[in-house]
């Protein structure tokens, strides 16, 4: 089974993020050869970069190291996961499970979709202005 495990090997998660412009392109499914899902993960905007950057350490943990990650806009980190909706939203609860467990699911939130064409910084921003309306604590599975 290709069960996610936190990568207990990877010294620096941030350093396996990719560059917007790379993110962009791979979210293509015809470059892919399949479709993707988009998972945000939404960080309260009042936390300070150090603070901000620890918890995407901590979410890529729990990423398989091919499914590229970037942070695009203010307190937000990104993964492209392939397997569908139902597989990133198992993954998005034990990530906020384990932010529950530190007391901290109160700063997150989490919206998945799938990416039926390629991602663009115009839907991009979209998403974001939604998340930021949603409940935090929760994982929110956004139509396409």
């Amino acid at each position: 089974m290709n069960e996610r495990k936190p990568l207990s090997n990877q010294t620096d998660p941030l350093h396996t993020y990719v560059q917007k412009d790379e993110f962009y392109t791979l979210s293509a499914p015809e470059r892919s050869g399949s479709s993707k899902t988009l998972c945000l993960f939404l960080l309260d905007p009042e936390l300070n970069e150090q603070s901000r950057e620890g918890h995407f350490s901590l979410i890529s943990g729990y990423t398989r190291e091919n499914e590229p990650k970037c942070i695009i806009a203010d307190a937000l980190a990104v993964l492209l996961i392939e397997g569908g909706v139902e597989g990133a939203g198992r993954l998005c609860g034990r990530i906020l499970q384990l932010f529950s467990s530190l007391h901290l699911a109160q700063i997150l939130t989490v919206l998945v979709t799938s990416l039926p064409g390629p991602l663009t910084p115009e839907r991009t921003a979209e998403l974001v202005a939604k998340g930021r309306t949603l409940e935090a604590g929760a994982v929110h599975v956004i139509g396409e």
